[in-house]
């Protein structure tokens, strides 16, 4: 059986690294509203994941993929806008060839 194998890049922002930043940002505002705050905003983590989709081909296979990559970076699908995640790359790998074990 074979499959189409893609690397998926993900980014998102852990809400604790947000609220962590904003809570920083209040605190420096309101003991110096005049000064500029000197932290810049959190970077968003970035990871690959490769996932390898079978039965669909094209865009469909694609949106597989990524769903795929998504709900295992971030979790479920309700998590995705908290986790502020968004794909920014998708790069197709090849054709790989799955052996499956009948053997429990």
């Amino acid at each position: 059986m074979t499959r189409e194998l893609y690397k998926i890049t993900v980014e998102y922002m852990p809400p604790s690294v947000v609220a962590d930043w904003e809570k920083r940002l209040s605190e420096h505002i309101r003991k110096t509203p005049a000064t500029p705050f000197p932290e810049p905003p959190p970077k968003p983590h970035r990871t690959e994941y490769h996932v390898a989709v079978h039965g669909n081909f094209g865009n469909s296979a694609i949106n597989d993929a990524t769903t795929l990559a998504l709900s295992a970076v971030v979790g479920s699908e309700d998590s995705w806008e908290r986790f502020q995640a968004i794909v920014t790359g998708v790069e197709y790998i090849g054709s790989v060839a799955v052996t499956e074990s009948l053997e429990a």
